[in-house]
């Protein structure tokens, strides 16, 4: 559900609404609740109230700063029990979650089905998604839920073509290090991995820790790059796309740093031609020992994408769940965007080539 404090009540989505284009039909404005008899005052023109909408408007009673609600409904799994199982907007159920709101939390848990975000201005709401990201705080699933786009073949390939196995090389934004793993396993062996994640980072050296130095993982952000050494190659797997527009050419010299004189930075990008076809996709894949099972969607504004998605990982050996959501926000460059920011940020001979869904870089510095 989605609710807001208003001068008369908490206006909420009703049940069974939409929630990207609610109409009057789809709201609910709530006037008063008693939880001890569990009565609730609702105007609305057909549709029921949320089942969570005495806490909501209870939430607003004990915290008269928060204007906003945003509720995730996270199902559960066939025949799967909670220890501690209450129904939506009971007495037990606003015991259990009093504590957590009056504490000043903002994002809190109902352990029986979902997640609230508690927010003074939906501006906030981006920047707590993304502090709750996979990326930052659930590292551990991120190759699972990820793993349609960790493929990295061409871009390995790509830098065997231009530099020796006995090459520096440092990846960038390597995130669970699995284009580090694939440039091992094609012979390269002086690595370094820099990313702004530390729990992406502890998960890259958990697994390539026998073959990579410890000082050799370092935290840092591509866009503030000032490491010691210098390389004869950086390779930067879909990354450069978070950059924004007005981020673009200090990002590339930034990347450009690290490198030897006549070092090389390689990178590929998505082709933002191809977006429109893939807005929206459910997918389904069965591996060896788990199910994922994936909703995504891409919200386009310009060039700039908006992408959200859950994904549901079955584990078959231990019969494990869990749930994942992750949303970031990136940005589509054409070949000729690229190549103008590279010469503008003093590259020295830029080799671009568009295959299908993506772009791969090659420049001399």
């Amino acid at each position: 559900f989605v609710a807001k404090r208003t001068e008369q009540g908490t206006l909420i989505t009703a049940r069974a609404s939409s929630k990207s284009g609610a109409e009057v039909h789809d709201l609910a404005l709530v006037t008063a609740c008693n939880l001890e008899d569990l009565s609730l005052d609702v105007i609305s023109t057909s549709r029921k109230a949320s089942l969570n909408a005495s806490v909501a408007h209870l939430i607003f009673q004990a915290r008269p700063e928060i204007q906003y609600i945003v509720h995730a409904h996270i199902p559960l799994p066939e025949n799967v029990q909670l220890i501690r199982d209450t129904s939506p907007s009971t007495a037990e159920d606003w015991e259990y979650l009093e504590p957590l709101v009056r504490s000043g939390e903002t994002v809190i848990g109902q352990a029986h089905h979902g997640a609230m975000i508690l927010l003074e201005s939906l501006d906030e709401l981006y920047p707590v998604l993304q502090r709750n990201s996979i990326y930052l705080s659930n590292a551990k699933h991120y190759d699972v839920a990820y793993s349609r786009f960790l493929k990295s073949e061409s871009l390995v390939d790509l830098l065997m073509n231009e530099v020796p196995l006995d090459s520096a090389i440092v990846d960038i934004a390597a995130g669970t290090g699995e284009v580090s793993k694939l440039m091992l396993a094609k012979g390269f062996s002086d690595l370094t991995l820099v990313d702004r994640s530390p729990a992406m980072l502890a998960v890259a050296q958990e697994k390539l820790g026998k073959f990579v130095g410890a000082d050799r993982f370092i935290e840092a952000d591509m866009q503030h790059l000032n490491l010691e050494k210098r390389f004869d190659a950086a390779i930067v797997r879909q990354a450069i796309n978070y950059l924004a527009p007005e981020n673009l050419v200090s990002g590339f010299r930034s990347l450009g740093s690290t490198l030897k004189p006549g070092g090389k930075l390689l990178f590929n990008s998505f082709n933002p031609e191809t977006l429109e076809e893939r807005q929206r996709r459910y997918t389904r894949e069965e591996q060896e020992d788990k199910i994922l099972i994936t909703h995504q969607g891409n919200l386009l504004k310009g060039r700039q994408v908006l992408h959200g998605q859950r994904t549901e990982i079955f584990d078959k050996v231990t019969g494990g769940y869990n749930l994942v959501y992750d949303m970031n926000v990136f940005y589509g460059y054409t070949v000729e965007e690229l190549e103008g920011a590279l010469r503008e940020a003093v590259a020295k001979f830029v080799k671009i080539k568009r295959e299908d869904r993506s772009i791969y870089c090659v420049s001399d510095w």
